[in-house]
């Protein structure tokens, strides 16, 4: 707390002060009632951590970005799940996940690892979890496309590890940026022998084979079809005028990281990043129903709702 005692020069003595005063805030805040899941996200936005990540766009900042994205989510679900969820309570159970000092390596257990990583490796009974677009298949990320061929091949190197029995995985809904959201079954799953596979009833998996092609969609690939009834929203959101403008001064963008949108096509979503200035700038938008896409503003159909 003794900021001003400090024997550094004067211009970093400043954001010395700045840092502390927005942790006594914070701090202050979390003990008035404030949830863990909003204190995080307060923490993230106030420090600009999460927008440097961003700015510097290279594969070790968005790893991190991912795992700072993944805490988020790993918060909100140990709130939803706990009465008085507390950090304290939070910090205790990570701790308790983490602990590897009771570990027998003699003992049967389950590996957990990536499919890169179990190349060359057989085990005989095989879980392939997450099996949901975006997930498997990768949604674009880090400005890339996806590529489906190779993703379809480490699908591939996933099923032949397993020498005697394997086990789908997929979910309905999933915890994204500390919401909610649901999930459409993977690509993959429509492409297997249905012969060989079987639910957990006993049914043979049902299939449905044109989800993605473009015979239903005009070359898109937008159109997703869940495996699971889901009412239908009844609100209609229209699309703004085709020609856009946008000319916000400096401060006066409300398109900023964050901010929850709404798509004349793609519907409801949160902006999680965003590159350029002016009529260049371009947005990340996380589509609750329809995924990850990057659009420009200048061009794009996107109105901030509440």
């Amino acid at each position: 707390q003794r900021v001003e005692e400090l024997d550094v020069y004067k211009p970093a003595k400043k954001r010395v002060r700045e840092f502390v005063d927005m942790i006594d805030r914070l701090h202050n805040n979390l003990e008035n009632g404030e949830s863990l899941t909003d204190t995080v996200k307060a923490v993230l936005e106030q420090s600009g951590y999460m927008r440097a990540l961003v700015e510097e766009n290279s594969h070790e900042s968005m790893m991190r970005r991912d795992n700072i994205i993944e805490l988020q989510n790993a918060i909100s679900y140990f709130e939803k799940g706990k009465s008085n969820a507390s950090l304290s309570a939070f910090l205790q159970e990570i701790s308790l996940i983490t602990d590897q000092d009771k570990f027998d390596e003699d003992k049967p257990a389950i590996t957990l690892m990536t499919v890169h990583a179990s190349k060359g490796l057989e085990f005989p009974v095989v879980f392939i979890v997450g099996l949901e677009e975006n997930l498997f298949p990768m949604g674009a990320r880090n400005n890339f496309d996806v590529d489906i061929e190779e993703e379809r091949r480490l699908f591939y190197v996933a099923i032949t590890r397993a020498e005697e029995r394997l086990f789908f995985s997929h979910c309905r809904s999933r915890f994204k940026f500390g919401e909610e959201t649901r999930q459409a079954r993977s690509r993959f799953l429509e492409e297997v022998d249905s012969g060989v596979v079987q639910t957990e009833t006993g049914a043979s998996i049902s299939q449905k084979k044109d989800r993605f092609s473009d015979k239903s969609t005009g070359g898109s690939d937008y159109e997703v079809e869940y495996d699971w009834k889901q009412a239908q929203p009844k609100k209609t959101f229209k699309s703004p005028s085709a020609t856009i403008h946008y000319d916000y001064e400096d401060g006066e963008d409300p398109f900023q990281v964050g901010v929850k949108v709404v798509h004349g096509k793609f519907g409801p979503g949160k902006i999680i990043s965003r590159d350029g200035s002016g009529t260049d700038t371009r947005v990340v938008v996380f589509f609750k129903k329809r995924g990850q896409k990057k659009l420009m503003l200048r061009a794009a159909p996107l109105q901030v709702i509440d």
